[in-house]
């Protein structure tokens, strides 16, 4: 890979658009490495190995998608300098700034995924002798003590074990909201054992 400068003067041109996407997609997964909510080491991992070890021939990784993401934002503005206005903030900010939603949304995307692998239950030979286990109460309980659907689905992530600040980005609340919200369950919880 070439090295660019990712300077305001720089004019975004068919020559040098691949160069420029791979640089922004580079720095874009570095910078989410610092404030990810989710494990983004195999994506930092694939997208180095992407562009700086593999062969022509070879299939690309998912950590290239993002390279492919920003050359196909940048591709609105061949023959503009990155330091231009779009909108209210400069190409390359927003060119940044749409990798970043990218990156969150694919961090969704497989935590979705990985939730919903292990949430799945398959059974084994030795269970079906066995009488299910009976959730009904469990859910009866939750239920009547929620009352919204946002708690509902913090309460799944949470006993799913996903962590507070996972739930926050996941859901595009703040970290203090599902503090707040689980405290609420747990107290409508305790008054509910306490009338049973």
């Amino acid at each position: 890979m070439k090295t660019v400068h990712l300077t305001d003067n720089t004019v975004i041109t068919h020559e040098n658009i691949l160069n420029l996407g791979k640089a922004i997609a580079l720095k874009a997964v570095k910078g989410s490495l610092r404030y990810a909510y989710g494990n983004l080491d195999y994506l930092h991992k694939d997208i180095i190995f992407d562009l700086y070890h593999r062969n022509t021939t070879d299939i690309y990784s998912d950590g290239f998608d993002i390279v492919q993401e920003t050359i196909c934002f940048l591709c609105n503005f061949i023959g503009h300098k990155l330091g231009e206005m779009c909108g209210d903030m400069t190409i390359r900010l927003a060119c940044f700034k749409a990798m970043y939603a990218y990156i969150r949304k694919q961090i969704k995307v497989n935590n979705n995924e990985i939730d919903n692998e292990v949430l799945l239950y398959v059974p084994t030979p030795e269970s079906f002798d066995k009488e299910p286990t009976d959730y009904s109460k469990a859910r009866q309980i939750i239920r009547t003590v929620t009352t919204t659907q946002l708690e509902k689905q913090i309460l799944f992530y949470f006993y799913s074990g996903v962590e507070v600040k996972n739930i926050a980005e996941f859901l595009g609340i703040s970290t203090d909201i599902v503090y707040k919200r689980r405290r609420k369950f747990r107290q409508k919880y305790l008054q509910y054992l306490n009338l049973c």
